[in-house]
């Protein structure tokens, strides 16, 4: 876990600003409440572009200093205050207008209009102080940040089986659908069932590792049954514990398993997330349970999955199991199963 993270949006003739509110929130930050970002961290040799877009991706709060400068900069508003101001509006990204000059030009900006602003054109002390504190106040509120590494791809893929298998053939249709599924604001789960070597896995990680995109997505995941040998395999518990953690939740063991499953849904579905749950048949009744074959018997799971479809659209959950989903609470056209057959030789 990590502080939030801060961006400053400025205007560089406004430097002298920037370097007062830097040091105000130098205490946050030594404290790990916060971590403060510029523009002049960008290391010689860096793609600056890259840099920038990767740094509004992640910030939690943004903190504006709006000058006529800012106000006039054709870089402030295309390359950063209009990425900003989509994110506020599709994430918990806090927008904090810091108004540093006397002009009013600042109050015909609907953008601005929108949320509280902070007034530093006098009294600058006292100013700074009530930035520091709000800035403060904000981090509390959203939390614990996860660590990126913890919802990295490299993560998921190290979690699931199949890193030393042949080469991948075939299943062009199973890869274009992924490719499609993820984002369809019709599509919450989606579902591949068939027995043992088939290549229920494999499909997975090869779409992961060469369809699924990148910029701005999250990637969690569990494999429940890797030949018996997993010590989670049987039970959600400890994946959802981990999960949980991993999204900044901040009591991930509180809570009963189903209260703690539709908590890590509303996490997954907040930010762009591919959540991957392998080999999920040990969490389901056997083909010997015939009127329950194939329904979760994990209340964790059973609610993660029944909330996910129920705020499709935004993030993708992949599901492989031996057993078609029976459960009557998954019975939506949000969650799409297909049974995957066997391969031709050819």
């Amino acid at each position: 876990m990590s502080g939030a993270r801060v961006f400053v949006s400025y205007s560089h003739a406004n430097s002298s600003q920037r370097d007062e509110l830097i040091g105000c929130l130098k205490p946050l930050e030594k404290d790990g409440a916060i971590k403060v970002w510029w523009d002049d961290l960008i290391r010689p040799g860096q793609r600056w572009r890259e840099v920038l877009q990767e740094e509004l991706r992640k910030a939690d709060i943004a903190v504006l200093l709006v000058t006529s400068e800012f106000l006039d900069s054709q870089y402030c508003r295309e390359l950063e205050v209009e990425v900003l101001r989509q994110r506020s509006t599709r994430s918990k990204l806090v927008l904090l207008p810091v108004i540093c000059d006397a002009t009013e030009t600042w109050k015909k900006q609907p953008w601005i209009a929108e949320v509280q602003v902070v007034l530093a054109c006098e009294r600058h002390d006292e100013a700074w102080t009530r930035v520091a504190e709000a800035v403060r106040r904000e981090a509390k509120r959203l939390g614990p940040r996860p660590d990126d590494g913890a919802v990295s791809l490299e993560r998921l893929l190290e979690e699931l089986p199949g890193g030393n298998r042949e080469p991948f053939f075939g299943r062009k249709d199973r890869l274009e659908f992924l490719d499609a599924a993820f984002g369809n604001p019709s599509i919450g789960v989606v579902t591949y069932y068939a027995f043992g070597g088939v290549g229920k896995s494999a499909l997975i990680r090869h779409w992961l590792t060469n369809n699924a995109p990148r910029e701005g997505v999250r990637f969690v995941g569990c494999s429940f049954f890797d030949q018996g040998t997993r010590e989670h395999a049987g039970t959600s518990d400890q994946f959802i514990v981990r999960a949980l953690r991993d999204l900044g939740d901040a009591a991930p063991s509180g809570g009963e398993l189903w209260k703690r499953g539709r908590r890590l849904a509303e996490l997954v579905t907040e930010e762009p997330t591919v959540l991957v749950l392998d080999g999920l048949e040990p969490l389901q009744f056997g083909p010997g349970d015939s009127d329950r074959a194939g329904q979760l018997k994990d209340a964790g799971v059973r609610e993660l999955l029944a909330a996910l479809t129920e705020r499709p659209g935004r993030s993708l959950c992949i599901v492989t199991t031996r057993l078609a989903l029976t459960d009557p609470s998954l019975e939506t056209s949000h969650l799409r199963q297909t049974e995957l057959d066997v391969l031709s030789v050819e």
